[in-house]
C-alpha cells in the first residue's frame, strides 16, 4: 500500500499506520527471489568475516602499530590513563617509549603537569625525556605557586633547582609562606621562615619585625631572628644564652678518639694523643676559626673559607683541599662534613651523607659517630639516620650525635636527649657527647654529665668555671674561664696531656 492510498485522510494530507522497518525489509525480500535474498546475506557475511580477518591479520604481525593509533586517538580525545595503559602493554620497548612519550606531551600541553612529569621520568634517557621531566615539574610547581599551595611548590621547586630559575622560585616559595603566616598572626613561624630565606629580598626585616610583635623587645627580637625563632617565654632565657654563647670559644676545642687538639688565639693549633697516624700534626696551621675532630682525623677551617685535615684518610675523610667557601664544618667518626656559603653541603669520608646533598638550602650543620644532619631553611631537621631527630629544629644550637643516641641543645638552654629519658637539663650552654658518657657546661660554669655505665663514671675536680667541654672515647676535656684546659679519664696516648696545649698558647 503507498502513502498515497491510504484511507485515513485528515483534511487533505492522508495518514497512514506506521510501519514497523522490518516491514520494509520483508518487502525488499518480497520482491526479490528468497535464492538471491540468501545469496546477498551470504556475501555481505562473507565481505565482514573477510574484514575482520584482515584486521586480525594486521593486529596478529603489528600488533604495536594498532595500539599505538589507538593510543594517539585517545590522547587527542584527552582519555590519557587510558592512553598510557595501552602504551605500557606495547611489546616492543621503541614503540613503547614512543608512545609513553607522546602521551607525555599531550599531558604536558593540557596542563597536566604532575602526571607528564612522572611520565617523563620514567622514560629515562629516551630522547629528551630527562629535560621534558623538568619543564614538566617546573610547570607544575608554578601552577601550585599560582594556586597559592607554596609549601608543595617549593618542594618540587627545590627537587628541580638546577633548572632554570627554580632554586630562586623555592625561595619565592618561602617567603610567601613567611607572608601568610605573618597575616596570619602566626608571628613564630613568620620569623623562622623569614630568617631562613637570609639576604633574600627583606626577609631579614620582616623576621626581626615578626619577632618583635613576639617579644615587645628589640634585644630579644634579635634573639629569635639568630636562633631561628622562639615564643615570647622562652624569648628571656634565650637572649641570656645567646650573650653567654657570645663569649665562648666556641669551635677552638675538639676531641677525637685518643686525641685532643685547641685552637690559640693566635688562629694557629696544637694537639697531643695518639699520633700513630699524623692526627695530631697540626701545627703548621694558622689562621684557625673552627676545628672538628674524628676517630682518627683532624679538619679545620680557615677564615678564607678552605679547609685542612690531618691524619687517617683510609676512606678519604681529608680529602677536603678543593673546599671553597665554607662557613661549618663538623666530623664523624670518618667523615668530613662542610656547609658551604650557598646553603649546600659537601663531605667525604666513609658515608656519602647522598640524604644531606639535595636541593635544600641549610643554615647550621651537625656530625658524631657515624650520622650527620642540618636544618634546612624551612626550620627542618635534615639527618642521615632516622633516629636522629628534633622536636624544634629552627631552635637547635647544638645536636651532639653518639654512637646509637644524640642530644639537642636549643636557644632556650633547654637540653633534652634519651640519655636522660624524661628529664631537661636547663641553662646549658654547650654539649658534646661520646660512646660512654653525655657531658655538657651551664650557664653558671658548671659541669653536668651523665655516664651510661656506672663502671665509665669520671670525676671532674677542676678549679674555676668550666665554659667548653669535649668527649672522646675514654678522656674528657674542658676549657676553663682562664683560658686554660683541663682533661680526665684515659691517657694512655697523653690526650689528656692538655697543659702542653695551654702553655704553648701562654708562650706565644
Amino acid at each position: 500500500m503507498s502513502i498515497s492510498s491510504c484511507p485515513t485522510t485528515t483534511g487533505s494530507i492522508p495518514i497512514c499506520p506506521q510501519k514497523p522497518w522490518s516491514t520494509f525489509f520483508m518487502a525488499d525480500k518480497k520482491q526479490k527471489s528468497e535464492p538471491e535474498f540468501i545469496r546477498g546475506t551470504v556475501l555481505a557475511s562473507i565481505l565482514l568475516l573477510l574484514i575482520f580477518i584482515a584486521a586480525g591479520v594486521v593486529f596478529a604481525r603489528n600488533p604495536d602499530a594498532v595500539r599505538g593509533a589507538a593510543v594517539r586517538t585517545l590522547s587527542s580525545l584527552g582519555n590519557f590513563s587510558a592512553a598510557a595503559e595501552l602504551a605500557g602493554d606495547m611489546e616492543g620497548d621503541e614503540a613503547r617509549a614512543q608512545s609513553l612519550y607522546h602521551v607525555a606531551g599531550k599531558m604536558l600541553s593540557a596542563g597536566s603537569f604532575e602526571d607528564a612529569a612522572e611520565l617523563f621520568r620514567s622514560l629515562g634517557e629516551y630522547s629528551d625525556s630527562a629535560e621534558k621531566y623538568l619543564e614538566a615539574e617546573y610547570a607544575y610547581a608554578d601552577a601550585l605557586y599560582n594556586d597559592g599551595s607554596y609549601e608543595r611548590a617549593m618542594e618540587v621547586f627545590s627537587a628541580v633547582s638546577a633548572y632554570g630559575d627554580a632554586a630562586e622560585r623555592q625561595k619565592a616559595c618561602v617567603y610567601a609562606m613567611a607572608a601568610e603566616a605573618y597575616e596570619g598572626g602566626e608571628y613564630l613561624r613568620a620569623s623562622t621562615l623569614f630568617a631562613g630565606l637570609s639576604s633574600y629580598e627583606d626577609a631579614q626585616e620582616r623576621a626581626f619585625d615578626a619577632a618583635l610583635r613576639i617579644t615587645g623587645d628589640a634585644d630579644a627580637a634579635a634573639v629569635i631572628v639568630s636562633s631561628g625563632g622562639l615564643s615570647a617565654e622562652a624569648a628571656e632565657k634565650a637572649a641570656d644564652i645567646a650573650m653567654l654563647r657570645s663569649s665562648l670559644p666556641l669551635g677552638r676545642l675538639a676531641v677525637g678518639s685518643y686525641h685532643t687538639v685547641y685552637i690559640r688565639d693566635d688562629g694557629t693549633a696544637a694537639a697531643c694523643g695518639d699520633n700513630s697516624d699524623g692526627r695530631c700534626d697540626v701545627s703548621g696551621w694558622t689562621e684557625l676559626v673552627q676545628v672538628c675532630a674524628g676517630a682518627k682525623h683532624t679538619a679545620a677551617l680557615r677564615a678564607d673559607g678552605t679547609v685542612v685535615a690531618a691524619g687517617d684518610d683510609s676512606y678519604g675523610q681529608c680529602d677536603v683541599g678543593d673546599w671553597r667557601n665554607v662557613i661549618a664544618i663538623a666530623a664523624g667518626e670518618y667523615d668530613t662534613v662542610a656547609l658551604l656559603a650557598d646553603g649546600s653541603i659537601v663531605s667525604c669520608g666513609y658515608h656519602s651523607y647522598d640524604s644531606l646533598k639535595g636541593a635544600d638550602q641549610y643554615t647550621r650543620i651537625f656530625a658524631g659517630s657515624y650520622g650527620a644532619a642540618a636544618v634546612n631553611s624551612l626550620g627542618q631537621l635534615v639527618s642521615s639516620n632516622k633516629s636522629i631527630t628534633a622536636e624544634n629544629a629552627q631552635l637547635l644550637l647544638e645536636l651532639p650525635i653518639g654512637t646509637g643516641c644524640h642530644a639537642a641543645l636549643y636557644a632556650d638552654g633547654r637540653l633534652v636527649s634519651s640519655v636522660l629519658g624524661d628529664e631537661v637539663w636547663e641553662n646549658i650552654v654547650q654539649a658534646d657527647i661520646s660512646p660512654r658518657a653525655l657531658l655538657a657546661v651551664d650557664g653558671d660554669g658548671n659541669i653536668r654529665s651523665r655516664f651510661f655505665r656506672e663502671s665509665d663514671s669520671v670525676e671532674f675536680p677542676v678549679s674555676g668555671r668550666a665554659v667548653l667541654c669535649g668527649a672522646g672515647t675514654e678522656h674528657y676535656v674542658f676549657v676553663l674561664e682562664d683560658g686554660s684546659l683541663a682533661a680526665f679519664g684515659d691517657n694512655s696516648y697523653g690526650q689528656c696531656d692538655v697543659q702542653k696545649l695551654a702553655a704553648k698558647a701562654a708562650k706565644d
